[in-house]
């Protein structure tokens, strides 16, 4: 199992089962005083009594287990994944489980030289079946309990991530245009042409920035125009020491992509990797005949580097996650490090 807290309602339900079962044997029983309700046991007594309860407690319980193991595993045949299947598998199993542990019993009165206890056929099918389906009624139950939830946990944490996200967004909103607008004057009265460049760029950068927020995708031909603009203004601080490499088909520009999630890749690459003219960080970006885009870089960690929190990676993983269903792949073999984005359709 999972956790032990899938196993705990399994062991309640087998003991109340158990005890269920053994009620018969208050169908015998007799008073030994007169108007008094005092009773004893007609046949069998105590051991017969906890033999009983054990056996339809120990079954009751495989019966949980094997419905757990049903619902928690993932087969290979596609049929055996609906959950009506799964039910119907295992309450069979717990047919013949029920009679398997009836030849048990058998074998326990014969061993103590007692007479074994005349069970027909179709009661032991209808006690597997019973419980089984029982069994299957309450695992079922208690997992769609869980996921009821699991999912009102996940809309309330969406529900805050979204108010802080608007509080931010709140906080900055005045500051980004304001430099937005300032670097368009500065560009205007600047006279030197790199310089006009390096701020034409940076203002790019601020302006998809700016638009990003009220859009959950971006079409890969803008990402991509927003980070060659992104890396001019690295370039401009690590010269021949960042190699950045762009191979994309133009029938693929018109797909859409998560935004930012390039510019993020791009700055955990180099914000924990050495750079220098020796030893030049490659990042290349390329697409391998697939909907999937591939960014990737040669691997040379820092000595001493910050704490990797994975917040970057994470967050384009949920924000993938949320909109399409789908999640990104990374991979890390000790030389390159691979991230696997997947193309959204426009």
């Amino acid at each position: 199992m999972r956790s032990l807290s899938d196993i705990k309602p399994g062991i309640i339900i087998s003991l109340s089962i158990g005890s269920f079962f053994v009620l018969r044997f208050l169908i015998p029983l007799k008073s030994t005083v007169p108007d008094q309700r005092l009773v004893r046991w007609n046949d069998g007594g105590w051991p017969e009594f906890l033999l009983s309860f054990s056996v339809i407690t120990l079954f009751s319980f495989i019966c949980w287990l094997i419905h757990q193991y049903g619902r928690q595993t993932h087969f290979r045949i596609k049929a055996f994944n609906n959950n009506w299947v799964k039910g119907i598998v295992g309450v069979l199993l717990c047919i013949l489980i029920s009679f398997s542990i009836d030849l048990f019993e058998l074998h326990i009165y014969t061993a103590n030289g007692d007479a074994p206890p005349l069970r027909r056929f179709f009661f032991l099918g209808i006690r597997g079946l019973t419980i089984g389906g029982f069994q299957y009624f309450m695992v079922y139950y208690i997992a769609a309990i869980k996921k009821v939830e699991h999912s009102k946990m996940e809309i309330e944490q969406l529900k805050k991530e979204n108010l802080q996200a608007r509080l931010n967004l709140l906080k900055q909103q005045i500051s980004p245009h304001f430099l937005f607008n300032s670097l368009s004057t500065l560009k205007t009265i600047a006279t030197d042409q790199n310089t006009r460049q390096y701020i034409m760029q940076l203002s790019n950068v601020y302006r998809y920035l700016l638009n990003y927020n009220d859009n959950n995708v971006a079409s890969l031909k803008d990402e991509l125009a927003f980070t060659n603009s992104y890396l001019y203004i690295l370039k401009e601080r690590f010269e021949d020491a960042l190699q950045v490499h762009i191979q994309v088909p133009e029938d693929l520009l018109s797909r859409n992509i998560v935004p930012l999630s390039l510019q993020i890749l791009i700055e955990n690459s180099i914000k924990h990797n050495i750079i220098s003219s020796g030893d030049p960080l490659h990042i290349y970006i390329h697409n391998d005949g697939n909907d999937i885009l591939t960014v990737e870089n040669n691997m040379q960690p820092k000595l001493s580097t910050e704490k990797n929190t994975g917040k970057g990676l994470q967050n384009i993983n949920d924000r993938y996650q949320l909109l399409s269903g789908k999640q990104i792949e990374i991979t890390n073999t000790g030389a390159k490090f691979i991230v696997k984005l997947p193309l959204l359709q426009s």
